[in-house]
């Protein structure tokens, strides 16, 4: 079990200081092995490692207005900075709480330390993920889309979303694995937020003016008659033109 947080948006210092200690402690629950976050720096994305506790990152976090974090509790692959998740592949930085479960058939094709190392490096190569037996959720960024960052409940994941409200505006989007550790970051940060629901099989883009759902559409059907196994089928894809490096990554129609 790995965690996974974040927000993006328009913040105050206090509210940075109240997410990003809140959300970077109580998701050392769901992992300390390893800690890893992408923010957005002079327009580029950063991505950032360290080993333990990811409490250690409040401090720098604070002052982010875009995080999005993960803990890292180990499964396959040992303890290390390389292995820490986001992983980096071409403009993709990629993050995931789940497991793929076949990564072993591919091994010989695609060297990898971590199972998740092989959705970042296909979406980023624009391979399909059709044969991924898979399940959790995914966050990634994408250097050609600086303004918003992907998160996918890919089936069986665990996710909660928040939107942060001025009035009837929607200023900023922040999430966490757990609905417990997100509402006590939003309770002392002192925002008004409403909830987003996130169904499973949905690619949503949060953005700093709010979390939105775009024309993509994945299934997850089951393989096996096995609970939390999983298969990634293809997207249907209607937006092609903002979408089209999506489209090809995951052989979307």
């Amino acid at each position: 079990m790995c965690g996974l947080y974040g927000w993006i948006g328009s913040f105050s210092p206090r509210e940075r200081a109240m997410f990003a200690s809140v959300l970077s402690s109580t998701n050392v629950q769901r992992g300390r092995d390893s800690y890893g976050w992408a923010t957005r720096y002079r327009g580029d994305w950063h991505v950032r490692k360290g080993l333990g506790a990811a409490s250690r990152a409040a401090t720098s976090q604070a002052y982010c207005g875009v995080v999005m974090g993960h803990t890292r509790a180990a499964t396959f692959g040992r303890v290390s900075i390389e292995n820490a998740h986001p992983f980096e592949r071409g403009p993709i930085a990629l993050a995931h709480n789940g497991v793929v479960y076949n990564h072993h058939d591919h091994s010989a094709t695609e060297p990898h330390s971590v199972d998740s190392e092989l959705i970042a490096a296909r979406i980023a190569a624009g391979r399909p993920l059709s044969d991924l037996d898979a399940y959790g959720v995914i966050t990634w960024t994408d250097d050609r889309r600086r303004d918003r960052i992907y998160i996918c409940n890919v089936g069986e994941g665990m996710i909660s979303v928040a939107g942060i409200l001025r009035g009837d505006t929607t200023r900023g989007v922040v999430w966490s694995s757990d609905e417990k550790h997100l509402r006590a970051a939003l309770e002392c940060a002192s925002v008004d937020y409403c909830d987003y629901k996130i169904a499973a099989g949905v690619v949503y883009t949060a953005r700093s003016d709010g979390l939105y759902t775009s024309n993509m559409r994945h299934a997850w059907a089951a393989k096996k008659p096995r609970a939390m196994r999983h298969t990634w089928q293809q997207l249907s894809i209607k937006n092609s033109a903002e979408n089209w490096w999506l489209e090809r990554a995951v052989g979307g129609e």
